[in-house]
């Protein structure tokens, strides 16, 4: 009977064995970079899964972009989102999409996000790290910088806690390993957990994909890091006063 050490364990030698390939086809070339940016982000490229563009199973699931995007263009910030719903990166092709964009846009930032495919175990795992070497690799060599997000574990009890919340932490390692091997500047780890955990009714029922109030907490915490400020307040909805009717009087006299 396979241990869930047994499993972590065999997670590890094929991250180290992916690492490898990574270092050999990648390592060559990977001097030949721009430094890193030290300006303000001025043209942000998001990469990411149904976490951010929301359920490809719910019809009109709430997205990041129409949350986040009002509140970067007022700091003239602006913010693509590609990637793909219910996809992991080898399926969606997530390294071409950034290098496309890289190419064609030049943004100053990329930040990249995948929840972990309740199968990536064996052959795909090494496939999906590979993927994530290659994006990585893309996205830093022309000098932006590059953030990825850390997985968010899934509500303890979940749907998706049953499928691969035990194997997260593996999981998680040598998805790390193999963007930090790839990166042509040291990238930055953000962990939204935190932001994610502590807004109010942030989770729908399937213990992992945002509501609306949850894409809303994620926006104003990325908000935060890019711009190193504190999101600008909602507007406040000021319900309309009312006058109280007045009611004349007529006063006859007689005579």
């Amino acid at each position: 009977m396979r241990t869930p050490l047994h499993h972590d364990r065999r997670t590890a030698r094929l991250a180290l064995i992916a690492i490898v390939t990574i270092v050999a086809v990648l390592g060559a070339t990977a001097c030949n970079v721009k430094p890193v940016r030290t300006t303000n982000y001025r043209r942000v490229l998001i990469v990411g899964d149904s976490l951010l563009h929301g359920s490809a199973w719910l019809e009109g699931d709430p997205q990041l972009i129409p949350e986040l995007q009002p509140l970067l263009a007022a700091k003239g910030v602006e913010v693509r989102l590609v990637g793909r719903s219910a996809t992991t990166p080898v399926e969606n092709g997530w390294a071409r999409q950034v290098k496309d964009q890289v190419a064609s846009w030049d943004p100053d930032l990329v930040i990249a996000e995948s929840i972990i495919p309740d199968d990536a175990s064996g052959p795909t795992l090494q496939r999906l790290l590979l993927e994530w070497s290659a994006l990585t690799y893309f996205a830093t060599t022309r000098g932006a910088d590059f953030w990825r997000i850390d997985p968010t574990a899934p509500v303890p009890g979940s749907y998706y806690d049953g499928l691969y919340g035990s194997r997260l932490p593996g999981l998680r390692f040598a998805q790390s390993v193999a963007v930090r091997r790839a990166a042509a500047n040291r990238p930055t780890i953000v962990d939204l957990a935190p932001a994610i955990a502590t807004c109010p009714g942030g989770r729908n029922a399937d213990g992992l994909h945002l509501t609306i109030a949850g894409q809303q907490c994620l926006a104003n915490q990325l908000y935060r890091l890019i711009t190193r400020e504190e999101p600008p307040a909602p507007p406040t909805t000021v319900p309309p006063t009312t006058t109280p009717a007045t009611t004349s009087t007529t006063t006859t006299t007689v005579p």
